[in-house]
């Protein structure tokens, strides 16, 4: 934020500022109630991947085709990856507080 110089300038800078607000609470608002539908979704997604993974890596190694470790080494890969959309997805619930901060 930049700083008011001169008192003349007060009302200008309060204006700004007001407006920065209004600003972030829409788009937080918005963004809020996007990550209110997406963020269960996602662990959904991931919790379902574990339980599929896990569900035919059972049948492989019930076969004799898959060593008993290689289920839950794919279950962790799927972890790590899910994980980083997770993440992104909190990546755009932070970005509008630091575009209005800047």
């Amino acid at each position: 934020m930049r700083v008011a110089r001169a008192f003349v300038r007060d009302a200008q800078e309060a204006e700004r500022i007001a407006q920065a607000s209004a600003y972030l609470r829409e788009v937080s608002v918005r963004v809020s109630r996007i990550m209110a539908l997406l963020s269960p979704a996602m662990t959904f997604t991931l919790n379902a991947t574990i339980v599929l993974l896990l569900f035919v890596g059972a049948r492989f190694v019930e076969r004799g085709s898959l060593a008993v470790g290689s289920p839950i080494a794919f279950v962790q890969y799927a972890v790590f990856l899910l994980g980083a959309f997770l993440t992104l997805g909190m990546l755009f619930f932070l970005l509008p507080r630091a575009l209005v901060s800047a």
